[in-house]
């Protein structure tokens, strides 16, 4: 259990470490530029030219940076990222805390920061969590391209709906895995409607049980 907590802990850090160094080098990279009204804030140089008020807020904007990048790794560290991990983990007894750990220990890794289990799915970021693979109903994967200054960057998710939760838990992939992600699901639990159509977002926002009885209800009942 403690191996599982540490290495969800470890890739919490990895995942914010971006945004972390992020803000970090924003603020330093904005300080040098600023750096003779910082001299003259903090009282080290004599004023020896007139600031306006809009440098004036930059210059506080970028003095929040660093205590802020600060939280965000104490964030990281300090394992309350863990926080749904660990409710997750009260409402089962010992023994199937022990059989939640084999699991861990032998899931699929389909990524760093996502592993499939027979039984459950392991998420291992700044948002880790645990979700019963009997629980999941559908699963689809999407993208979001961000363009500043002329830079485009892709950010690849999950939509990963629950038997009783209306809004999806989203969770974030690269390109390079989420296809043998959507792969192993669509293989191993039949029961998961896997892959975005008309006919299942339809029937999920409007006719829920008809969504239910695609696959999850049928797959049961075969099992049974």
């Amino acid at each position: 259990m403690k191996q599982m907590l540490r290495e969800m802990k470890i890739n919490s850090v990895i995942s914010m470490l971006h945004l972390i160094l992020g803000i970090g080098g924003m603020g330093c990279i904005v300080l040098i530029w600023q750096r003779e009204l910082l001299m003259q804030l903090l009282g080290i140089t004599q004023r020896t030219e007139e600031f306006t008020s809009g440098d004036k807020i930059i210059c506080m904007i970028v003095a929040a940076m660093f205590p802020f990048a600060l939280y965000l790794l104490m964030f990281a560290l300090s394992g309350k990222s863990q926080k749904k991990v660990k409710e997750f983990l009260s409402k089962l007894d010992a023994g199937e805390q022990e059989k939640l750990v084999f699991d861990y220990q032998n899931a699929w890794r389909g990524s760093r920061t996502i592993r499939i289990g027979q039984k459950y799915t392991f998420v291992l970021n700044d948002g880790a969590a645990i979700y019963l693979n009997s629980d999941i109903v559908w699963l689809y994967e999407w993208s979001e391209t961000i363009t500043r200054n002329a830079v485009s960057h892709t950010n690849y998710y999950f939509n990963l709906y629950l038997f009783n939760h209306e809004e999806p838990e989203i969770l974030g992939t690269t390109k390079k895995t989420y296809s043998a992600i959507m792969e192993y699901y669509r293989n191993n639990f039949p029961h998961i409607v896997v892959g975005d159509s008309d006919e299942a977002s339809y029937l999920y926002r409007n006719d829920r049980d008809q969504f239910l009885h695609l696959q999850y209800y049928d797959t049961q009942n075969k099992e049974e």
